[in-house]
């Protein structure tokens, strides 16, 4: 094959590759905007006085940079963008495919439970591969660019370095290549994905004191574990779920919010000969 043909062969494809995922990244782009915009708008433009109980405080004077946030992460959207049409291409070039669009093939339960697996599979991912990050000389410089960040706000949710967000795109190209998949689902768990991101980055953390010892919201990370890690690197790796956290002796739930330590107060038993507040 002579350069002319594999010029005629290749570029095509390449400038499919990127005409999709420009497509794709202003998909990702508007989701963003949308969903991290909002949670901006609620918890750090319009916000209400009484959500000052919930606030999850800051060491230091550390001050918010939404702006730089909203940059990287819709830089990051490039690189998730890209991976998304890694999947497309290897369906229609490669014969490869987990996608199916009638629920009836693999029936409704699966099709929710398959929501739960990109979870279980995205949130494992992420544990190991932040993990690596802290303890890994050469991972830690590109981590470093997140946690830059120590006040942060929503647009943090993916203020990644690229080569962090190439470790997490991939993380997510593989289950779509591994996992079948209605896309509602996946639609799904990207909403659900990009939504909470976003809220353990917002600064506020509106979760019940009592999660932390109920039986099922005790396994599900909060605002306070994460701002917290970003605080205190050395705790809290996980993103949806706590219980990697919890096998690897990770986690470190401190009561920050105002919120909580007048619940806390409350439930204490009182103390003999000191007069309760009334």
């Amino acid at each position: 094959m002579d350069f002319t043909t594999m010029a005629d062969v290749i570029l095509p494809k390449v400038t499919e590759f990127f005409s999709l995922s420009v497509e794709r990244y202003i998909s990702a782009a508007i989701r963003g905007l949308v969903i991290l915009g909002s949670l901006y708008l609620i918890f750090w433009t319009f916000k209400r006085p009484a959500l000052d109980r919930y606030r999850v405080p800051t060491v230091g004077a550390a001050k918010p940079n939404p702006k730089k946030e909203a940059l990287l992460t819709y830089a990051s959207y490039v690189i998730y963008a890209m991976a998304g049409v890694v999947v497309v291409l290897a369906a229609k070039y490669g014969g490869h495919s987990m996608m199916y669009t009638n629920v009836a093939d693999y029936g409704l339960p699966y099709t929710i439970v398959s929501v739960f697996l990109f979870l279980f599979w995205v949130d494992t991912a992420f544990y190991w591969s932040h993990r690596l990050m802290h303890e890994n000389r050469f991972f830690k410089r590109a981590h470093a660019t997140h946690h830059q960040f120590v006040n942060v706000t929503p647009w943090a949710a993916y203020a990644f370095h690229s080569g962090e967000a190439a470790i997490n795109a991939g993380a997510f190209m593989v289950a779509m290549l591994v996992i079948p998949f209605h896309p509602l689902a996946l639609l799904t768990f990207v909403i659900i994905s990009i939504g909470f991101n976003g809220y353990v980055h917002s600064g506020y953390d509106l979760s019940p004191l009592s999660w932390r010892t109920n039986p099922i919201m005790k396994w599900v990370n909060t605002p306070t574990h994460h701002i917290y890690h970003h605080q205190r690197p050395g705790y809290n790796f996980s993103f949806l779920f706590t219980f990697w956290d919890k096998i690897m002796g990770t986690e470190m739930l401190p009561t920050l919010t105002l919120a909580h330590k007048e619940k806390e107060a409350a439930l204490a038993p009182a103390v003999p000969g000191i007069p309760t507040a009334t």
